[in-house]
This record gives structure tokens, C-alpha cells and sequence, in this order.
């Protein structure tokens, strides 16, 4: 598909995506280009928003190649598995990147997953939080100052993940922009690990109930949640005149 695409592993290969309306999928091409030994992928800032917010040149027309031959030569450190993980995931050099939103780190939010929550040491960077407000990334100082607040140090080894080895593999752009000599994407990502009941995993207490944003929300504002099994003990024999247990009303 590459060959007849016109790229070869030698090219110099620019990668963009609508950066308002993708989960990083040009981080995720620029993963798997570096991973089938392209040597020279670059990611344009601010992706095609900022492109067309600036006016340049633009082309409606589709671009054909001349066809060239790709031959893979797999870069196997740039790709880790859930095994590789298990193995590695306590000790002191070894770092894991959870780039999914809070609610899905802590279990509330689940996308396909057969188990909610995280991998046990997984620190939590969200996706997001690598942009700026116009979806450029951030820069080289804040990228230190925010990986390293984390423990991610360019000592260690880093793996990254998300549900499916998306929002990843613009961690993974990131890591090797700054400079990181072992780091990786684990693109099979959490539907893998939480689908082996083997493998451990951490969240969020009353996970079971508490399952997303809106229902604490609720809680919080005296209205019943949308689900009624979710709802308090105290909700039912509620009346118009009490008030939640410890709430001090009457």
C-alpha cells in the first residue's frame, strides 16, 4: 500500500490530520511509519486547522505518486506488548503513559473495554493535554516541565497507551521529539490488557456506581441520577423536606 503510495522508507514524509476533529492519528502514522523503518517522518504543527487557518496553499485535487518499492525493516523497540509490561511494570526504570481522559483512567468512562480503570503505575497524561489552545503542541520546556511532573524522565524506559494505540502514538511522536531513546507505543492498548483477567488493574473507589461525570454531578446537586440503581441509600426514603445524610438541612 506504501509502494503504491509512492513512499519509500528513504522520502521525507510530512504527516498531518484535522487536529480539532482526531484523537492524534497522525502521531499514530508517524508511529507506524517509524515502526516499518521510515527514517525521516516529521508531524506538522497544528495540523491542517492551523494550515488553513493561515491561508496557505491548498489543493482539491487528488496528488498521485510514481509508485515505489517499500520494504519494511521493523524497528521492534518502537512497538511493546502487554507481556513485555507485565514483566517490566514494577521496576524502578520503567515508566507507563496512560493518555486517556481522567474518566477513563479512573474507570468511569469505558469504550470497549471488558474492565474499567488503569494499569497498575500508569500515570495519567490526557491526550490534551500535549496542545496548546490552537491544537499546536506544546512547547520543548512545557513538554519537560509536564513529563517530568510525572516522573517520565529520559532515564527511564516509556511505554505508552490508550484504548487503541491512537492517542498514543502522539505521545510516542512526543517522546521521541524530546529526545527519549526508549520509548514505545503499545498500540494494542487497554482492550488488550483489561481483556487478559490476568493482568491487575487499579480504579476509581465506588467505581461500580460512580460510572461517569454526569452521575456525580447529580449527586451533588441533590438531583436523582439518571440511573436508579446508582442512586444513594437515602434517595428513596427521601422526601421533599429532607436533606442528605451529614448535609445538615432540614
Amino acid at each position: 500500500m506504501l509502494g503504491a503510495a509512492g513512499i519509500d522508507r528513504d522520502k521525507k514524509i510530512v504527516v498531518y490530520d484535522d487536529t480539532t476533529a482526531s484523537w492524534g492519528s497522525a502521531g499514530r502514522v508517524f508511529w507506524m511509519l517509524e515502526y516499518l523503518g521510515c527514517r525521516d517522518v516529521h508531524i506538522l504543527n497544528g495540523g491542517w486547522g492551523k494550515w488553513s487557518a493561515e491561508n496557505r496553499s491548498m489543493q482539491t485535487t487528488a496528488v498521485t505518486l510514481p509508485a515505489a518499492t517499500f520494504t519494511p525493516q521493523l524497528n521492534a523497540a518502537a512497538k511493546t506488548d502487554s507481556a513485555h509490561i507485565a514483566t517490566r511494570l514494577f521496576d524502578n526504570d520503567f515508566a507507563v503513559i496512560d493518555t486517556r481522559t481522567d474518566e477513563e483512567y479512573l474507570g468511569w468512562q469505558l469504550y470497549g473495554e471488558t474492565r474499567g480503570g488503569h494499569i497498575p503505575k500508569a500515570v495519567n497524561i490526557p491526550y490534551g493535554w500535549f496542545y496548546n489552545s490552537d491544537k499546536t503542541t506544546l512547547s520543548y520546556t512545557a513538554l519537560k516541565s509536564l513529563l517530568e511532573s510525572h516522573g517520565i524522565t529520559p532515564d527511564k524506559e516509556v511505554t505508552a497507551h490508550c484504548t487503541a494505540g491512537i492517542r498514543s502514538g502522539y505521545a510516542y511522536f512526543l517522546l521521541r521529539l524530546m529526545g527519549y531513546t526508549r520509548c514505545s507505543n503499545y498500540d494494542a492498548s487497554i482492550w488488550d490488557w483489561a481483556g487478559n483477567t490476568s493482568y491487575p488493574m487499579e480504579k476509581a473507589p465506588n467505581y461500580a456506581t460512580a460510572v461517569y461525570p454526569a452521575w456525580v454531578k447529580a449527586l451533588i446537586d441533590y438531583h436523582k441520577p439518571g440511573s436508579t440503581s446508582a442512586a444513594p441509600p437515602w434517595w428513596s426514603t427521601r422526601t421533599a423536606a429532607s436533606s442528605p445524610p451529614g448535609s445538615g438541612g432540614s
